[in-house]
């Protein structure tokens, strides 16, 4: 009888076939990386014979175990567009992502496999507890480096994975906000801050020109540009990005404005709001990108983190964790919206 490591350390081989050769490969052990909202994803320690031909442990990510996950990651497409982007951007842009290995995606039955570099000893970014300023700083560092080298590349345009701001697909995700926001309300009404039903309420109410199409140069947007998707290095390197279920073509500032929002407790993210724009938009300077309205577009967009925590709370697998993060991230993204009066800056 096969056992569940027997069974992975096949499909493990198949994968890695022109990187092992001759050598054979077998699972030594597997452990748990992340609580996976979406997808799961474990590090797996590996034997080879002859050994080095391959590091010693590699990251598997695969579909989550849970149906309703499953579903919400069928709905929103999430599998499909984290394979699409290790396949065509990644190898186009220079954020420190992990090595691919290997992708693999089944449009007719939404599976997937990715096999990654192994990023340990790094640290994962807690959404809960918040980030310094210094960390959030080497973040903005990487969104340089990951809108930079494809900043108004038009050829980004044929990629239907990636460009999907379509005006159905604009008003579906109007739509979904406006359905989730009760449920949202009823589960988490009593440790959300008064500013989230004060300014979440008009805004989903009339969300005015959010949900048109972006004016502004276009690059590749992480969309999820967040702290549990950052691996920040002990020793002072470069930070790591990872995640990018949710990678579209729109304003870089939109990552930019859901990493500060949600990244730094309030009162600390009011005292660095300008220095983070300059620093990204000084950045970008390298690879001759230039946006039009840095600021006017990093106010406007930082609804984009308040959407995010109220639709995917909804939607995704429950957990105690997972609570926590979405009530911290509602709580921050909405003080953030009103500091910059993103209401007004949406209804012009």
């Amino acid at each position: 009888m096969s056992t569940a490591s027997d069974d992975l350390g096949t499909a493990l081989a198949t994968a890695l076939a022109t990187h092992l050769g001759d050598a054979s490969l077998s699972v030594g052990g597997v452990e748990p990386i992340g609580t996976g909202q979406m997808s799961t994803s474990i590090r797996v320690h590996l034997e080879t014979d002859p050994p080095g031909r391959l590091p010693r442990t590699l990251v598997v990510k695969r579909p989550s175990l849970d149906p309703a996950s499953r579903a919400a990651s069928r709905a929103t497409r999430t599998y499909e567009i984290e394979t699409a982007c290790y396949r065509d951007v990644l190898p186009r842009v220079s954020v420190n992502a992990p090595r691919c290995w290997h992708v693999q995606y089944d449009e007719a039955t939404d599976d997937f496999l990715l096999v990654l570099d192994d990023l340990a000893p790094r640290i994962q970014g807690d959404q809960v507890t918040g980030a310094s300023p210094m960390q959030v700083a080497s973040a903005v560092d990487e969104l340089v480096q990951l809108h930079g080298p494809v900043w108004g590349d038009e050829t980004l345009t044929r990629f239907g994975w990636l460009n999907r701001a379509d005006a159905e697909q604009r008003a579906g995700t109007r739509t979904l906000l406006a359905s989730c926001w009760p449920r949202f309300l009823d589960r988490y009404g009593d440790r959300l801050d008064a500013v989230v039903r004060r300014v979440g309420h008009s805004f989903v109410v009339d969300p005015g020109t959010y949900f048109d199409p972006p004016r502004g140069e276009l690059t590749v947007v992480h969309g999820d540009f967040r702290l549990d998707n950052l691996l920040f290095d002990p020793a002072g390197g470069r930070t790591a990005v990872v995640d990018f279920q949710t990678a579209v073509l729109g304003l870089g500032a939109t990552d930019l404005a859901y990493l500060a929002g949600g990244s730094l407790p309030t009162e600390v993210r009011r005292l660095h709001d300008r220095e983070l724009v300059e620093r990204w938009t000084t950045g970008l300077e390298a690879f001759g990108a230039r946006p039009s309205d840095p600021w006017g577009q990093y106010r406007r967009q930082a609804w984009a983190g308040f959407i995010m925590a109220v639709v995917a709370s909804v939607l995704v697998q429950r957990s105690d964790r997972g609570d926590d993060m979405f009530v911290a991230m509602a709580n921050r993204h909405a003080a953030h919206a009103d500091d910059m009066d993103a209401l007004s800056a949406v209804r012009f």
